[in-house]
């Protein structure tokens, strides 16, 4: 348990993680304080978790760590405190903003849950496939594109990926983040099976 301690504080981005926490609820705080106008940076703020949640996965000493006996799994629960945090901080958010949010509290959690988790899970899939530092370029990807998609919501008839006004189809949107959080959560396994698979071949 402490080696698991120690491995989680020398790995992990805790700086980074912290500061997107901070940013976030200053982030929410602002849509909840003027949601029509800022909504959009509800879309960017699900867009920054997911890019850090990625880059907490990232492995500067990849070369080393990837040959240590520990499999993908114990490192993985290493840093899952970060996307945890992440995911704290949206939910209680969301909680403490409820009266001032759209009327879809579920949906909104949803959202932020699920791309936390998929971002972890891309990130450490492609740490299977010797990519030492995933999470960065994922980033760059990332936050434009969430962006882009909270100001520009093209096709949101019908792909409402960040609804808000109550004509919009909500129960889409559940669909598509209630996906979304699985294909999430098979990625995951799928990274740490192949990871137990190359190690019993070694």
């Amino acid at each position: 348990m402490r080696s698991l301690a120690r491995y989680s504080r020398a790995a992990t981005p805790w700086g980074l993680t912290v500061t997107t926490a901070v940013i976030a609820i200053v982030l929410l705080s602002i849509v909840a304080r003027w949601p029509a106008a800022m909504w959009p940076l509800h879309g960017a703020t699900i867009g920054l978790l997911a890019a850090v949640s990625a880059w907490s996965v990232d492995e500067r000493c990849s070369a080393i760590v990837d040959l240590v006996p520990r499999p993908l799994w114990w490192r993985t629960v290493a840093r899952a405190p970060a996307a945890l945090l992440l995911v704290a901080v949206w939910v209680a958010m969301h909680l403490s903003l409820r009266d001032r949010l759209p009327d879809h509290l579920g949906v909104l959690v949803l959202q932020g849950v699920s791309a936390v988790l998929v971002g972890f899970a891309v990130a450490t899939w492609q740490r299977t496939r010797g990519n030492p530092e995933p999470g960065q370029r994922m980033a760059m990807l990332v936050c434009p594109a969430a962006v882009a998609i909270a100001l520009a919501k093209p096709w949101s008839t019908h792909v409402p990926v960040f609804p808000i006004w109550p004509h919009e189809n909500w129960p889409r949107a559940t669909a598509i983040w209630s996906i979304t959080g699985g294909v999430g959560v098979l990625v995951l396994i799928a990274a740490i099976q192949r990871d137990a698979a190359d190690r019993a071949h070694r």
